[in-house]
């Protein structure tokens, strides 16, 4: 028939081998382990997505852990006011060293200064002072004042020495008293050479309630 007369003859598909089978399959494994490090590399440097926990072996998750710290214990904070809050003052020469009258028991209050060495004259004037009251404000009471000498201070002698002692009588009817010294009280001053400094210590204590 003219049909396939003029119908051209189809070329057949060849299959051609470059060099030999080994070396074909060798370069396969070669591409596939180049591709399989990419891949790896690749996914172990990728952040891990969003929602998803990363996963750790036990002993570096131990390893790594912190341990919590132990918070702070919480300081509670002092509510109450005293109801008389006392002041001590020593004017030694031209100026003045000023400190307030800790009760530190019942019937026990003490203070503590400290001043140049050499002081500025060789004694001062103590002055005890209510600084205020629950009842009445801004309006200080002077209790009392003392001459101070201060020979230990010029001395190399570093044991506390005896200044002052003194002794408050009882006033129970007197409203121009502090009700808390009413009953009176004892005063024992010390001073101390310290080398650096001088040290005063004074040191108040309350005689016995009295209420007639």
């Amino acid at each position: 028939m003219t049909r396939d007369r003029d119908a051209k003859p189809r070329s057949e598909l060849k299959i051609v081998r470059i060099g030999g089978g080994a070396s074909a399959r060798l370069v396969a494994l070669v591409v596939v382990g180049v591709l399989a490090a990419v891949v790896w590399v690749g996914m172990s440097n990728r952040p891990p997505a969003v929602g998803t926990a990363q996963t750790q072996p036990p002993a570096a998750a131990a390893s790594r852990s912190i341990p919590a710290a132990t918070p702070a214990p919480m300081l509670t904070p002092r509510t109450t006011v005293p109801p008389e809050t006392y002041g001590v003052s020593a004017t030694i020469g031209n100026r003045s060293y000023v400190a307030a009258l800790d009760e530190l028991r019942p019937g026990h209050m003490a203070a503590i200064l400290r001043v140049p060495i050499p002081p500025d004259a060789g004694s001062g004037v103590l002055t005890i002072t209510q600084l205020w009251t629950d009842e009445v404000w801004n309006n200080p009471v002077v209790v009392g004042d003392w001459t101070m000498p201060l020979d230990p201070l010029f001395t190399g002698n570093r044991d506390p020495e005896l200044i002052i002692e003194a002794a408050m009588p009882a006033r129970p009817k007197r409203d121009d008293v502090p009700p808390k010294l009413r009953s009176g009280f004892e005063l024992r001053v010390y001073a101390q050479n310290d080398l650096l400094f001088g040290i005063i210590s004074i040191e108040v204590t309350l005689n016995p309630l009295v209420t007639t």
